[in-house]
Order: C-alpha cells, then structure tokens, then sequence
C-alpha cells in the first residue's frame, strides 16, 4: 500500500516528457497543494487506525508542501495530543487558529487539550466561539460540550 502511495506521489511529481523542469526548479503552487493533500489524507487513515507517530510524518511532510494550512496544523495538534505530547499539539492547535481563527475542528480540539490540561475555563471560551460560529449547532460544538460535561461530572478522560 504505502509503495503504491509513492508510487503515484513520484508520478505527480516527477515532470511528464512535455512538462521537463530543472532540478532546480521549484513546484508550482498547484502541485504543493496536491502533494499536501495527499499527504493529509495519508495521515488521516493512519489516524484512525491511532497509528499517530508514522501520522506525523505524513503531517509534517503535507506541511513542508502547504505551511499555511490550518486542516493539517489541526490533525498535527490532534496527533500530538494522543501522543501525549502538550506542548506541540497547543502549538500546532494555535497555529492553525492563528491561520483561520474560526476553525471549528481547532477550537474544539484545543478545547479538549485544554480540559486535559486543567483549563476549563479556556475551553469554555472556545465552546463560546463555536456557539458563535454554529447558532443552530454543528459536531465540533455538540463534541466539546460533551467533553466540558463530562469534565464537570469528573468523568472526562483526557487526550
């Protein structure tokens, strides 16, 4: 499977015989966008199958490809924060807000790291936001208020 993956990222890359470039020469814009993409869908599968360490590879490769989009910052901040690791999935769930502020996917799972954290407080303002962002509702929102419930009842899980 993976070698079929690279497989069809080489022939996205490597130019067709009309299309010959430099060695040098940079990936137009439509190209990093593709390579990011499929790098994203990559790591979302291994996500679902908790396989969060080879996810952040692909994470941070979709990265190398796309920097200001907030969808992968998102998934890196959620693979951290199964790893454990806290500290980067706040940096990687803030620079997704930082890139588009109503993110709702980042406001809900930075919420989440924030009441793992201790911080209810800090994921109350960003449920605030979401019910700003969703007035008749949406998953992200339904998903954080179950969290923020769930922490108040002492029964909240963490990561």
């Amino acid at each position: 499977m993976v070698f079929v993956r690279l497989l069809f990222l080489a022939f996205l890359i490597i130019p067709q015989p009309n299309q010959v470039r430099a060695a040098d020469d940079p990936l137009s814009e439509e190209q990093l966008k593709g390579k990011a993409a499929q790098e994203l869908a990559a790591a979302k599968k291994l996500i679902k199958k908790e396989k969060y360490y080879r996810a952040i590879y692909f994470l941070k490769e979709a990265l190398e490809a796309d920097a200001k989009n907030a969808d992968i910052h998102n998934n890196l901040g959620f693979a951290y924060r199964k790893m454990e690791k806290f500290d980067k999935s706040m940096d990687a769930y803030n620079k997704a807000l930082q890139i588009d502020p109503n993110h709702k996917g980042a406001l809900d799972y930075q919420g989440e790291l924030f009441l793992t954290l201790k911080k209810p407080a800090e994921a109350q303002k960003n449920w605030k936001k979401l019910q700003e962002l969703c007035p008749r509702g949406c998953p992200d929102l339904t998903k954080l208020q179950k969290a923020i419930t769930s922490y108040n009842s002492g029964t909240y899980g963490g990561y």
